[in-house]
């Protein structure tokens, strides 16, 4: 008698709950960090520089960095089990392998900072300042442009809670990255490239915003899947396992 298998279902709304319980403890964790140098009195204190060095939401390689890398990771994913799902149903599935290949790519950019590189260079060579202090916002806005135009009428054609819920989740991480980053590049001019209290606060609403729009974006894939193409399933055959569709050969 064969054992019966394990199956693991992902609920669009417990997985986007869950998520948002990580982001939550990280945001938190963050939030008290910034505020230690105040109580310690500097940052050349051990607890200080590690807590900073774990949940500073702006930094690299740190637990708020990697779990961006992730949730770029896990949308990446989705997207490409959609396309595969497309794919099946007859519909094309270009636009969504498109959208898993660039998320791969966003997730190795969070990773190792890309788009952090870009802006010497390009600074030195488009002469940029004010809200284009942070340059690489020119090639990634001319990138979203693009991406943007090719993919609104595969999202218009979708059932209107899922476009939602797709709208508002690109709305929120666009005008996160994009838009808060423009007015913190542009606030740090001011300020002299001084980052102080106003400047974190800043940073900390652009990182969250992105987080929620990172979540909302599972959540939407999810429900997509869900909705449109019923679902889907992972097959992890045993050692004495045969595929689902061997029986019928």
């Amino acid at each position: 008698m064969k054992e019966e298998q394990t199956r693991v279902t992902l609920s669009p709304r417990h997985t986007a709950f869950w998520l948002s319980v990580i982001a939550i403890f990280l945001l938190a964790a963050h939030l008290v960090t910034i505020w230690t140098p105040y109580i310690f009195e500097g940052f050349e204190h051990g607890l200080v520089r590690l807590l900073f060095s774990l949940f500073f939401i702006d930094g690299e390689g740190n637990l708020p960095a990697l779990y961006s890398t992730l949730l770029f990771l896990l949308n990446a994913a989705l997207f490409l089990m959609v396309g595969k799902a497309a794919g099946r149903a007859g519909e094309s599935s270009k636009i969504w392998l498109v959208l898993g290949v660039v998320f791969v790519f966003l997730a190795l950019d969070e990773s190792i900072s890309i788009h952090e590189r870009l802006i010497d260079p390009l600074r030195q060579a488009l002469d940029a300042t004010g809200i284009f202090y942070y340059t690489w916002i020119i090639p990634y806005g001319i990138g979203v442009l693009l991406l943007a135009i090719v993919a609104i009428p595969v999202f218009w054609r979708m059932n209107k809670r899922i476009r939602f819920w797709f709208g508002l989740s690109a709305a929120t991480y666009l005008f996160a990255a994009i838009g808060l980053e423009m007015i913190s590049g542009k606030y740090l001019v001011m300020m002299n490239e001084s980052k102080d209290i106003v400047w974190i606060l800043m940073v900390t609403l652009e990182e969250s915003l992105e987080l929620v729009g990172l979540i909302t974006l599972v959540y939407a894939l999810l429900l997509l899947l869900r909705k449109t193409y019923h679902g889907f399933m992972i097959f992890m055959p045993g050692a004495d396992d045969a595929p689902p569709h061997a029986e019928n050969q």
